[in-house]
């Protein structure tokens, strides 16, 4: 397996999402999350052109997702998703009543139309954007 070659040492997680009508495929969500306690990096980026067909959104980006686990050595999160409706009305203010995620490490953390619960203690850089803000 891939992975075995990193040993025990973090290692970079990165989902491109771009292709046109086909859909994330269910084990490449689940092999991320598996292994995201093990990353140093998280990016997802999705393309406005992956979302032509409803089955091509990567669904499993919820906030409380980041809130469920440590995430020891995670130091960058890149979450670039395309603004639908669908995922628009998780943004709630029930969002921020979650538990910061365990990332004592994170200093990078870059947002378009995705929203987490995050430390700040650490951080260096952080942008957030939405293409429909509902504020």
């Amino acid at each position: 397996m891939m992975v075995s070659r990193c040993g025990d040492l973090p290692f970079d997680l990165q989902l491109d999402h771009m292709k046109t009508g086909a859909a994330v495929h269910p084990l490449a969500m689940t092999f991320i999350l598996q292994h995201l306690p093990r990353a140093k990096a998280f990016t997802i980026r999705e393309s406005t052109s992956s979302l032509l067909y409803s089955a091509s959104r990567v669904r499993a980006v919820e906030p409380a997702l980041f809130s469920q686990g440590a995430l020891p050595y995670l130091e960058k999160l890149a979450l670039r998703l395309v603004s639908t409706a669908e995922r628009d009305q998780v943004f709630t203010s029930d969002v921020c009543d979650l538990p910061n995620m365990l990332a004592p490490h994170l200093s990078s953390i870059s947002l378009r139309n995705a929203l987490v619960s995050f430390p700040s203690s650490n951080l260096i850089h952080l942008s957030i954007a939405f293409d429909n803000p509902t504020y």
